[in-house]
């Protein structure tokens, strides 16, 4: 898939300078947002440096880039390119300010994602924003770093306090701060899916998720940012505005259209699978990227009864047999997993586990859980809850048919 991306700023309505800067290299892949901080045209500085240190760390990596396109390297291996890029701009905004006595703590928000085929990964710093636009219908896969917004995902206060909270606007991350921990998230592209990266002159006003969607799911994609931004200044303009958008075509090739419905087939899967049902969309992702994505050719073994249960395996196409002995004792379909056992650690798999038909599946493993939660805690516990409540659900009929029998689980 080839992805193009078309871009505005304006400095808005009531300020003098566009401390906002944005980057759109279609042969890169690379598409970024940054919105400046600081004063005396400080802001401006650090977020065209920003952009530049994070474009240089990742046109050195062509070579990787060229190689995930094929298919020769893992995607997973994007994440840390991005991770590179962002701890990069950090060190070049804070030479910048070291050099400047009058820009002292200038900095900057950087919301960035880079495309390779059908994978997108972003990287995030700050309070500018990543949508995705799928079908019509709005996912926000970047969180605001903001006071505010940590509060309200601590329980302390409610969602809908952070608008207009004394603590809205005060960062908690950004570009140029000794200690930097970026948002990174590594998720599938779809063929016609629309990206808007924008920064907070913009989000202001659009907060309607229906309105927005709708907007980027318009067919000129080059006529998008001018009315994302005229009605920025129409609502107000208080702020610079800046909308990037990025449109992903579809190749013409049949093997990329198969490629495109077999990535809508693992979607779907993923959305019925027990542990991600109702979960946003950035939040699937970011399960899906603790996953290990298999290829299974017809029977073949998934998992070995008496072996090692390596942890849950979800079935995202094909067809997967249970069996116990010679004894077939259940059918799977995609969004149906088998081994949740094995999140909780090393277990012996208590039956056997074929595929019927060439077949794919997303395997967590208890260490996959494990880096999850370390990475987002409230999600993990989340999971965890879940996984409890799957395990109880399996558990409970077998102590109703024999209450004195072991409880045992498939596989």
């Amino acid at each position: 898939m080839q992805a193009r991306g078309v871009g505005l700023a304006h400095v808005g309505r009531r300020r003098e300078n566009n401390e906002d800067c944005w980057l759109a290299d279609d042969q890169l892949g690379l598409y970024a947002v940054a919105d400046g901080m600081g004063g005396y045209r400080g802001g401006e500085v650090a977020a065209n440096a920003a952009l530049v240190a994070a474009a240089k760390t990742i046109r050195g990596q062509r070579d990787l880039l060229d190689r995930v396109r094929d298919g020769t390297a893992r995607s997973k291996e994007l994440e840390g390119l991005v991770r590179q890029a962002i701890t990069d701009a950090n060190a070049a905004v804070l030479a910048l300010s070291g050099s400047r006595p009058e820009a002292d703590r200038m900095g900057c928000t950087l919301t960035l994602l880079l495309v390779a085929g059908a994978r997108g990964v972003m990287g995030h710093v700050g309070d500018s924003r990543l949508y995705l636009c799928r079908e019509g219908k709005l996912h926000q896969l970047s969180r605001d770093h903001t006071l505010a917004a940590e509060l309200a995902r601590e329980g302390v206060i409610e969602p809908h306090e952070v608008k207009g909270h004394p603590y809205g606007h005060a960062l908690t991350q950004a570009v140029g701060r000794q200690r930097l921990k970026p948002d990174v998230l590594r998720f599938e592209l779809c063929p016609r899916d629309r990206a808007l990266l924008c920064s907070d002159g913009l989000t202001a006003y659009a907060k309607d998720p229906e309105w927005l969607g709708a907007r980027l799911a318009e067919d000129d994609l080059d006529g998008i940012p001018r009315e994302l931004v005229g009605f920025a200044n129409a609502a107000g303009g208080g702020d610079n505005i800046t909308a990037l958008v990025v449109g992903v075509d579809p190749e013409p090739s049949e093997e990329r259209q198969q490629a495109a419905e077999e990535l809508r087939a693992r979607l779907s899967a993923v959305e019925e699978f027990f542990l991600c049902a109702g979960l946003s969309f950035a939040r699937q992702a970011l399960v899906i990227s603790h996953c290990e994505l298999r290829t299974h050719e017809a029977d073949e073994l998934v998992v070995v009864e008496g072996g090692p249960l390596e942890g849950c395996t979800l079935l995202a196409e094909g067809s997967l047999e249970v069996r116990r002995g010679e004894r077939s004792v259940g059918r799977l379909r995609p969004g149906q997993a088998c081994g949740a056992r094995g999140l909780l650690g090393a277990r012996v798999a208590r039956a056997e586990v074929v595929a019927r038909e060439r077949s794919r599946t997303l395997t967590l493993t208890a260490e996959g859980m494990r880096a999850l939660a370390r990475a987002r805690p409230g999600l993990g516990v989340l999971l965890l809850r879940r996984l409890a409540a799957h395990l109880c659900q399996a558990l409970d009929p077998r102590l109703e048919a024999d209450p004195s029998a072991p409880a045992t689980l498939i596989p």
